[in-house]
């Protein structure tokens, strides 16, 4: 379309409900559960880097437990770590590791603050990554937020120097803020 349309790779895209699949009502029972963060959060920086302006995630039952009022992982995604995000211009991130698929990155630029998501979506292959300052401030101050299937929350640090290298496990997310 974009070869007879020029303008049109610049238009913005809605998605009304965007969801893990499923007929209803039988969504994914893996929406329920920690499997289904890193995948959404990918589907997000998917998203974002695909010029989609706005959508909607129609898994509001996913996101916490009506009976018990218990967030659900899903829903922490949502109020732990992409809360703490900054807004403003965003940059699509090329993380790459030898053998290692299923990685995504994005860079959120505000003036001098920063955020940098990567997401992790291999389910048995973890990577140590090494960021450049080119890339994002580290050795900086700011937080980094990490959450892995093993935890049950996602894991804040903040008022910190922010290291050159993380290692993100398996399905694991990382979240770095600058100050």
């Amino acid at each position: 379309m974009t070869m007879t349309c020029s303008g049109c790779a610049n238009l913005p895209v809605e998605i009304g409900e965007y969801q893990a699949g499923g007929p209803v009502p039988t969504h994914s029972y893996y929406s329920k559960l920690y499997p289904a963060v890193p995948f959404l959060a990918a589907s997000v920086i998917e998203a974002v880097e695909s010029n989609v302006s706005m959508f909607t995630v129609y898994d509001s039952s996913w996101m916490i437990n009506g009976t018990t009022d218990q967030i659900l992982p899903e829903g922490m995604l949502y109020q732990r770590l992409l809360d703490n995000m900054t807004m403003g211009t965003d940059f699509p991130v090329n993380v790459s590791a030898t053998g290692i698929g299923g990685v995504y990155g994005l860079l959120i630029q505000n003036g001098t603050r920063e955020s940098l998501l990567i997401v992790n979506t291999n389910a048995t292959l973890g990577l140590h990554i090494a960021i450049a300052t080119s890339q994002f401030p580290v050795g900086g101050t700011g937080s980094e937020w990490t959450w892995a299937p093993s935890a049950t929350a996602p894991t804040p640090l903040g008022s910190l120097t922010l290291p050159k290298s993380y290692t993100i496990p398996a399905q694991g997310l990382l979240l770095l803020d600058n100050y």
